[in-house]
C-alpha cells in the first residue's frame, strides 16, 4: 500500500497498525528493501492488470442484460459473478 501511495491513516485504518510501524516499514523499503521493493512493484503491476480484467467483467455483466433469447437466468448471473469475483483485487 505504501508503494501504491496510499496515505498512512488509510494503512491504519485497514491494517489495524501504529503510525510508527507504517514509517518503519517506508523507511526499511527506501533504505535496505530494494530487491523486495521490486517484487511488490510487479505485484501491483498484476493487481493492475486483474483491475483492468475485473472492471471489463463488469462491463461484460451489464451488457449482456441485453440477451432476449432462451436462458437459464440465474446460472448465466451467477457464472457472471463468479466470473467478477475471480478478478477482484483486495487493496
Amino acid at each position: 500500500m505504501l508503494l501504491k501511495h496510499v496515505g498512512a491513516r488509510e494503512i491504519s485504518d485497514k491494517l489495524k497498525v501504529s503510525f510508527p510501524t507504517i514509517y518503519r516499514v517506508k523507511t526499511w523499503l527506501e533504505v535496505k528493501g530494494s530487491g523486495y521493493r521490486s517484487l511488490l512493484e510487479s505485484i501491483i503491476q498484476e493487481d493492475a492488470a486483474k483491475e483492468v480484467a475485473h472492471l471489463s467483467a463488469l462491463q461484460d455483466t451489464e451488457s449482456s442484460a441485453l440477451w432476449f433469447g432462451p436462458t437459464n437466468w440465474k446460472s448465466q448471473r451467477r457464472r457472471q459473478w463468479e466470473k467478477v469475483e475471480k478478478t477482484e483485487v483486495p487493496f
